[in-house]
């Protein structure tokens, strides 16, 4: 590449971005030689004047504030490589989630495909669990409501886990607070009481949201005492078509003897 298309390349760059900032996009959309988006962790593309400028408009309308910085800027033979932080406000609706009001910041790559030093496409790439925990309907997953989340809704894949590695279940337990998780239970169901009695040795009690089936871990069965007729189907529902029962005394078993 001589250092007249380099040039050419970054200057057009330069200006894409800086003229998304202004929300100047007929002129966002004058640096393309054909005009299209790949956004490469949603799957979405905006193929066309038409397309992309409703992508302009659903993202300026959930986040009016919208602005980039560029952080390094990288050459390759076909195409111009951008690390740069996009910030925001969502103040507008977004795919069916009302305005939360909250701010983002987002690191992001975006590669901008070159022929020549004309521009035929931006692919950008981000984390999308980074957007979702800021604007407040994600949640890290190694902490303790993430954990919580993870549980209630992945019973299987992390019962198959236990299954796999039964040396896991030890420091699966430490991982949970008891008295947090008989709350999370309760609000799940919506019972006024607990189906098994306090104890002091440690124990895991989640609510399989989805299996409808009530888990303890750590306790031995005799110790369990429902205290009403629909906890006591709960803990009796573990027949054929519940496998998460046997998934329950595989996890009493060893975490009694751990």
């Amino acid at each position: 590449m001589n250092e007249a298309v380099r040039a050419a390349r970054e200057a057009l760059v330069r200006e894409h971005m800086e003229s998304e900032n202004r929300h100047e996009f007929d002129v966002t959309m004058g640096t393309f030689k054909h005009p299209r988006y790949e956004i490469i962790p949603t799957g979405d593309v905006y193929d066309g004047a038409e397309e992309v400028a409703g992508y302009f408009e659903e993202s300026r309308t959930a986040f009016p504030d919208q602005r980039n910085e560029l952080l390094a800027l990288h050459h390759a033979d076909d195409a111009v490589l951008v690390e740069a932080v996009i910030r925001g406000t969502h103040k507008g609706p977004l795919r069916g989630l009302p305005p939360t009001g909250r701010e983002y910041e987002l690191p992001v790559l975006a590669i901008f495909m070159f022929d020549g030093d004309k521009l035929n496409c931006e692919r950008i790439y981000f984390d999308q669990a980074t957007v979702r925990r800021q604007l407040g309907i994600g949640r890290d997953p190694l902490s303790l409501t993430g954990r919580l989340q993870t549980l209630v809704g992945h019973p299987w894949t992390i019962g198959r886990g236990v299954v796999r590695q039964p040396q896991c279940v030890p420091e699966l337990m430490s991982c949970y607070r008891t008295d947090v998780l008989d709350r999370v239970a309760l609000a799940l169901r919506g019972q006024r009481q607990l189906a098994c009695r306090p104890v002091q040795q440690p124990r895991l009690q989640v609510l399989f949201q989805r299996g409808h089936v009530a888990a303890d871990v750590g306790l031995p069965q005799a110790q369990v005492a429902p205290r009403s007729r629909k906890a006591a189907r709960l803990h009796g529902s573990g027949e054929a078509g519940h496998p998460e029962k046997s998934v329950h005394a595989f996890l009493s078993i060893h975490a009694s003897n751990a």
